[in-house]
Parts: C-alpha cells; structure tokens; sequence
C-alpha cells in the first residue's frame, strides 16, 4: 500500500502573492483558515489540487526547487511539509 496525498479543502484553495515577498498566503475556504506558505509551499498545494499524487511523484515534480537533486533529502523535505501541512489541515493522507 502506498500513501496519496490530497488537499483537505474542498473548495479551490485561494493564494495571494505580493511583490517583492517570499511568504504567500493561502486560504482554505472550507475550513476558513489562513495559512502563509513559501514559493514551495504553494508549488506543493498546486500540485495536490491538480491531482492527489504520491511522494514519489511529488519528489520528481517538484526536484527543481532544490540545488541539491538527492532525491531522498527531497523525499525527505517533502514528506515533513506534507506532515507540517496535514497538522495544520491544508492536505490529507490516504492509503491506495
């Protein structure tokens, strides 16, 4: 069995940039809550709401953030900002 990680929002999650700023905010209109994410952050929640996908291919999608293209040090970044953002309730895990 393998993890599939999706958004938790059942709505369209809503971001906002502003120039000149690293930190994006996002919002889950289903549970009403704001977030401030990274460039990262919001590449990962993009990804997830274009489809729920697994570690694996969220490593191989999102390798270009990243100098270093280990690809267990970035499994590794992913699977603990997926863990920060389930804590939180922006994605939610589930076993296919």
């Amino acid at each position: 069995m393998q993890v599939i990680w999706s958004t938790a929002a059942l709505q369209p999650l809503l971001f906002k940039l502003w120039e000149h700023d690293e930190q994006i905010v996002v919002f889950n209109p289903s549970a009403g809550d704001t977030h401030l994410v990274d460039e990262f952050g919001m590449a990962l929640l993009r990804s997830l709401e274009a489809s729920p996908q697994t570690l694996a291919a969220l490593t191989s999608a999102l390798a270009e953030f990243f100098e270093d293209h280990n690809a267990d040090k970035i499994a590794d970044y992913i699977d603990a900002t997926l863990r920060r953002f389930q804590y939180v309730g922006l994605v939610i895990p589930a076993l296919h």
